[in-house]
């Protein structure tokens, strides 16, 4: 059970968030390793790595 169960407006918003959150890192899978340079692939992974890291400490937050 969340914490903010039953309070309409940030469950709304912790829907909004987690839709954002899949849509970008859906949005990084899709572009192809081989169009980028080393640098941009550093930068890519870097990215990757750091909305996989929001997306769980948003579950967690939420989901307390």
């Amino acid at each position: 059970m969340s914490k903010w169960d039953g309070e309409p407006e940030f469950e709304e918003d912790a829907a909004i968030t987690a839709r954002n959150i899949n849509s970008a890192l859906e949005n990084l899978t899709q572009i192809p390793a081989y169009v980028l340079s080393a640098d941009e692939m550093e930068e890519f992974k870097q990215a990757q790595m750091a909305l996989r890291e929001l997306h769980h400490g948003f579950e967690e937050y939420y989901n307390e």
